[in-house]
């Protein structure tokens, strides 16, 4: 069973539309500095937002292949199943053809159909 990264921890995130009325609140500065000052937290803020979402995009990829993954194991144990079960039906008809045989050359019936006489073997269930 996969391990569940933890949760990231909640952090307050600013949004656009926050920025926006922070830089406003600032234009009535005067001080360039403060300004590149507040315009370079905004990107910083823009760009960790865009990283936390990139980031959750690729939790939810990787959650995707672990429950893909998990569907195809699953449907693996489904067809060696059903292989098993095919084989169980072959083997069965095959011992019927073998009893039919039998019987049939018993009774004194020859078999114009099958010149060469096949060996019916039983394999083994491994």
């Amino acid at each position: 069973m996969p391990v569940k990264n933890p949760p990231s921890p909640k952090l307050s995130i600013m949004m656009e539309s926050d920025c926006e009325d922070h830089e406003d609140s600032l234009s009535d500065s005067t001080d360039s500095s403060n300004i590149d000052h507040t315009s370079n937290e905004l990107k910083a803020q823009l760009v960790l937002n865009a990283t936390r979402a990139q980031r959750d995009v690729h939790l939810a990829e990787k959650t995707l292949a672990d429950s893909i993954l998990k569907q195809n194991t699953v449907l693996g144990k489904l067809y060696e199943f059903e292989v098993t079960e095919a084989e169980r039906k072959l083997e069965d008809a095959d011992i019927d053809i073998s009893f039919v045989c039998h019987s049939v050359r018993k009774s004194g019936i020859t078999l114009y159909e099958d010149s060469n006489p096949r060996k019916c073997r039983r394999e083994s269930a491994s």
